[in-house]
């Protein structure tokens, strides 16, 4: 069983089962974070950082689950890449409900990066 930190705004126990089937285990709090109009890169990195160095140290988990905001990703990629975790997503099929509502349905997890790629 793959064990990943949760890098995303949202929790995810509503797929914890679809994770296990999957053969992983997600850490279902999320660890991401709103990024303020005011922050700099530089602001962000260290944040990503800090988060980056909680898992390694607290939760034990060397590879890591992404979503949502594209630039704070973009940030624990590159955090991944020093620590040569493995990066994956969640991959949902979107449906609409009829209020119009999104609906996201589990398709699997997918791989994201690949470190030893990356770091040639």
């Amino acid at each position: 069983m793959i064990k990943l930190a949760n890098c995303t705004l949202h929790d995810q126990t509503q797929y914890e089962k679809d994770f296990r089937q999957a053969g992983f285990e997600v850490v279902t709090k999320p660890l991401g974070f709103e990024v303020d109009v005011e922050d700099d890169a530089q602001t962000i990195k260290n944040k990503v950082e800090d988060t980056l160095e909680f898992i390694c140290i607290d939760t034990h988990v060397n590879d890591i689950l992404v979503g949502g905001l594209s630039s704070l990703t973009y940030y624990f990629i590159q955090g991944a890449l020093e620590y040569s975790w493995h990066v994956f997503e969640v991959v949902t099929e979107q449906t609409r409900d009829a209020d119009g509502k999104f609906v996201f349905n589990f398709c699997g997890l997918r791989e994201i990066l690949d470190v030893r790629y990356c770091k040639k």
